[in-house]
């Protein structure tokens, strides 16, 4: 008896999820680079707003989940107006359920940031579903991404916040159920 061959099984390199798949709740930076983030994901919603802080996020998030609009990808970029707490944390990883959860590191040189990443990272090594997308890391390789008030990106620098982003939902794409 001759062997027959395997069955072609088709591979399938990860891409960045669908824009209309992904929701992502912000505050200044995320406002600022809106226009971009669209360009780049057709379809995103982008929920961001001056001054947001992280617990109202996460409220929204809530919102969302209970009306059953929570797309598939949750991205939140919060922190950099106040303190993010391990509770808040808990609360929007239960509401994104078992969706992807992509959380970005603020950067600054607020008082309270370095407790916010810390809370965003302890999170992810928490939860399997909860990635980082490390604007943090991404300004100290390259400082000159930010403005003069050392928080929002430059117009040079909104590409880099987006691609940080766009890497950590390539990441996530492949936790996706």
């Amino acid at each position: 008896m001759l062997p027959t061959a395997a069955p072609a099984v088709e591979v399938r390199e990860p891409a960045v999820p669908d824009g209309r798949d992904i929701v992502m709740i912000g505050d200044s930076v995320t406002l600022g680079s809106a226009p971009e983030l669209v360009e780049a994901m057709p379809g995103i919603a982008v929920e961001a707003e001056v001054g947001k802080q992280f617990g109202a996020g996460v409220d929204r998030v809530e919102r969302l989940a209970r009306a059953g609009d929570l797309r598939d990808y949750v991205v939140v970029a919060l922190g950099t107006n106040g303190a993010v707490r391990d509770e808040d944390v808990e609360r929007l990883v239960a509401a994104a359920g078992d969706r992807p959860l992509v959380l970005v590191t603020p950067y600054g040189d607020r008082p309270w940031m370095r407790g916010a990443q810390e809370a965003l990272r302890r999170a992810a090594e928490r939860h399997p579903s909860v990635v980082i997308a490390d604007w943090q890391v991404a300004v100290n390789r390259d400082p000159g991404v930010v403005g003069s008030d050392g928080i929002h990106p430059r117009p040079s620098g909104v590409g880099t916040f987006v691609a940080v982003v766009e890497d950590a939902l390539l990441r996530a794409s492949t936790l996706s159920p």
